[in-house]
């Protein structure tokens, strides 16, 4: 083996070594994980094989930091939910990986891998996304007061009221404040940014939405039908 090629491996390391060190800085926000991937060889494509494990390993590390964060259920459904909606884009929340280990089994293609995962990036989507206790994160809940307008029957009123209250990881309160003709408001303690909740309305509910801020914790909606 030339020295020129054990000098770039030693470079290969030193710089892996460097960037794993500062991603466990815990204000870089971001941590690494030793994780082990695989995926089922078929028709003999190594090469896809290959790619699939690193795609496995790579989603694992990233449900291994989302694991150690402040969640607010921990049940299986929720769980499933939220490993679907963060491994839609692995590479969003992966800063650096590297393979340290590669084996092909008669079926199976193995890789281990150290991934350096973006935790402050996924704590503050699975914060907008409601799956994150807001008190433990250091935020108070965010105090709205919603109006609706446009409402023209009762049974409008009421559909809003029951998206209001199935959004249980999104409002921690919700109090009907009054209901007049094609107008109703709501007081609301929000665990999210208040913009997440207003796209939430533009799409669920289809209206045009509003945001008036009066204090950095209480703010207006109006969501016009």
């Amino acid at each position: 083996m030339s020295k020129k090629y054990l000098f770039l491996i030693f470079l290969h390391c030193l710089f892996f070594s460097l960037t794993y060190a500062h991603a466990q800085n815990v204000e870089t926000g971001a941590a690494g994980f030793l994780v082990e991937g695989s995926a089922k060889i078929k028709r003999d494509d190594l090469a896809a094989a290959r790619d699939e494990a690193i795609q496995n390993a790579l989603e694992k590390a990233i449900i291994e930091a989302a694991a150690k964060l402040p969640v607010m259920s921990v049940s299986q459904e929720d769980f499933k939910l939220v490993k679907n909606i963060i491994t839609r884009e692995p590479h969003k929340y992966v800063l650096y990986y590297s393979i340290t280990e590669e084996a092909i089994q008669p079926q199976d293609f193995r890789i281990k891998a150290n991934v350096v995962v973006a935790v402050l990036a996924l704590k503050n989507d699975l914060n907008k996304m409601g799956f994150l206790n807001r008190n433990v994160s250091g935020q108070n809940a965010i105090k709205i007061l919603l109006t609706v307008k446009g409402i023209t029957t009762y049974a409008g009123y009421l559909r809003i009221k029951d998206f209001l209250q199935s959004r249980a990881k999104v409002i921690r309160n919700m109090h009907p404040a009054r209901f007049v003709w094609q107008e109703a408001q709501f007081e609301l303690d929000v665990l999210v940014e208040a913009q997440y909740l207003a796209d939430e309305l533009a799409r669920e509910v289809a209206c045009a939405v509003e945001i008036k801020y009066a204090e950095q914790n209480s703010m207006e909606m109006i969501c016009s039908l």
